[in-house]
């Protein structure tokens, strides 16, 4: 269930700044998102 939510986040992210060239762009989120997850596991977050 949560993969599909952050897959659905992740498309919607993908779909709206799909042509922005200012640096918060899919690929700047996916950067945050992989980060954000990095620190989550190695704090034990859940």
């Amino acid at each position: 269930m949560i993969e599909l939510i952050i897959n659905d986040a992740l498309e919607f992210v993908r779909d709206t700044f799909e042509g922005d060239y200012s640096g918060h762009d899919y690929f700047h989120t996916l950067r945050v998102y992989k980060m954000a997850a990095r620190i989550a596991e190695q704090e034990n977050a859940d």
